[in-house]
């Protein structure tokens, strides 16, 4: 599958990615779907949620470095997770609404 520290980094590496370029171009992130964050409230709620949360993955997937197999093993579980979790939230958002 690949060495432990070297997966978890790429991860890092992408949240990272995601986390910064959501801080620093927020209004592109709902540009993405067809929305925009054109007040100042929205753009902080863009950072919060969808800079906030990858940029705190990556940091937890780096924390754990230090910590151990185990440590790190259920850090990338945990992030693994809440990544696929998602998921479902995402397709229902986009399920075809009647009456709405």
């Amino acid at each position: 599958m690949g060495d432990p520290t070297t997966i978890s980094r790429l991860v890092a590496g992408g949240y990272a990615a995601i986390g910064a370029g959501a801080a620093v171009r927020p209004s592109l992130v709902p540009s993405v779907f067809g929305g925009s964050a054109r007040t100042p409230e929205s753009r902080t709620e863009v950072r919060a949620v969808h800079a906030g949360i990858p940029l705190a993955f990556a940091t937890a997937l780096l924390r754990s470095e230090g910590q151990g197999p185990a440590a790190g093993a259920a850090v990338l579980r945990t992030v693994d997770d809440a990544s696929a979790g998602m998921a479902p939230a995402r397709l229902a958002g986009a399920a075809p609404r009647h009456g709405t």
